[in-house]
């Protein structure tokens, strides 16, 4: 639902929380929050930091979820019975938490009774529990824009062309009649029903078919070529020809990641790293995890991404690379010690990563040392060899 929401109105939104409060791990839960129900204002890292959802919660689970909370009115609903199941409006308000003014790293949320006008319920978080990504933003935006946004005048135009194609099935269907005044008997004429004239010849159909309605229909296919372009479906749909090679297809594969990587980029930082920070966080603290290794211990952890998509966001890069190395070869010739500027063994297990080669391909920097080593020693030794034969083949050095 979050990428359906995404894809369509260019903004989504996330809660992700434990399903039960207890000391208990229990379960993840995750909560796709409707765009109507929500405002967000951007933090300094450029994140929805500042969060704000309206739900409309029945008095018998509010009571449930807060049950030390002072709320006079939504208790008195459930005392009575009958309004039990009554909605009742909360206010959510997520944000960092600061004290004596300074952020302290964490994130408050606040949940509102409106009726009663009072705090229901308070937590603390070490990872703000709501995500906002979003497709594109320009620069002062606030929320997200798109593909969904920029196709939206072409679906109005598209779903009044079919109004208008509908209508013109009804005219097939029941055709209108026409005929003059003084050849009417009841003064009035049935598009539907039984109309009576003087003179049968005098009613005519009103268009006599006429009208055409191809030029509907190629417009009509127009706009949506132009809609599913907006959604990249020629770029990201490859056809094929019948004589396409493997390598074509690759090209067109890796320009495929391209168009799709700024996205993907935008959703890691505003989606999928708080995400996995959060549900991290949450299962560590609930003990759904073991203990932390003790190679980990003080030690910041990373998140990597091994997707193609992922990795496609790279491939600018191993281009780059691999025109500096072709400059490097060419001013070789002409300046020699250039050769040694380049970190070879670096850049090509940045480019093993990049294009997803198998760990189990690559030895490891240890392996690699000790193989370079052995081929010295062996080389050496072969070296040292051929000096020998060669001095046993000139004979001993003859004494003065």
């Amino acid at each position: 639902q979050l990428y359906l929401d995404l894809g369509a109105f260019n903004t989504a939104a996330i809660h992700v929380d434990r399903e039960s409060s207890d000391a208990t791990f229990g379960k993840l839960k995750f909560t796709n929050i409707h765009l109507k129900k929500l405002v967000f204002k951007e933090g300094t890292n450029g994140r929805a930091d500042y969060v704000m959802v309206k739900e409309l919660i029945s008095a018998i689970n509010a009571v449930d979820l807060y049950p030390d909370a002072d709320m006079p009115k939504v208790k008195a609903a459930v005392d009575n019975g009958k309004d039990r199941h009554k909605e009742f409006e909360f206010i959510i308000s997520c944000e960092p938490k600061r004290q004596g003014g300074e952020v302290t790293g964490y994130y408050e949320t606040t949940i509102v009774s409106v009726e009663d006008k009072t705090v229901a319920h308070t937590t603390i978080d070490e990872k703000i529990p709501y995500m906002v990504p979003r497709w594109q933003q320009a620069a002062g935006q606030v929320w997200g824009t798109g593909p969904g946004m920029r196709s939206l005048p072409d679906c109005r135009v598209i779903n009044r062309a079919k109004e208008l194609e509908l209508s013109g099935w009804e005219q097939d269907i029941n055709e209108g009649y026409k005929t003059t005044p003084d050849n009417l008997v009841d003064d009035e004429l049935f598009r539907t029903g039984v109309t009576i004239v003087k003179d049968v010849d005098k009613l005519r159909a009103l268009r006599e078919g006429q009208i055409s309605w191809q030029v509907a229909q190629i417009k009509g296919e127009e706009i949506q070529n132009s809609i599913r372009s907006m959604f990249y479906e020629d770029r990201l749909v490859m056809q094929s020809s019948g004589g396409d090679t493997a390598t074509e297809f690759k090209i067109r594969y890796d320009l495929l990641q391209r168009q799709l990587a700024p996205t993907a980029g935008r959703l890691t930082v505003e989606l999928l790293n708080p995400l996995i920070e959060r549900v991290f966080t949450l299962m560590l603290r609930g003990g759904a995890l073991d203990d932390l290794p003790p190679e980990l211990a003080g030690k910041e952890v990373d998140i990597e991404y091994v997707s193609p998509l992922s990795k496609a966001q790279g491939l600018p890069q191993l281009d780059s690379y691999e025109r500096w190395l072709g400059l490097i070869m060419n001013t070789a010739q002409m300046y020699p010690e250039v050769r040694h500027l380049p970190d070879i063994e670096s850049g090509l297990r940045n480019a093993a990563d990049v294009l997803d080669v198998p760990s189990d391909n690559l030895k490891s920097e240890k392996e690699y040392a000790s193989a370079l080593q052995a081929e010295q020693e062996a080389m050496q030794q072969q070296q040292q060899a051929m000096q020998q034969q060669e001095q046993e083949a000139n004979g001993p050095p003859q004494q003065r």
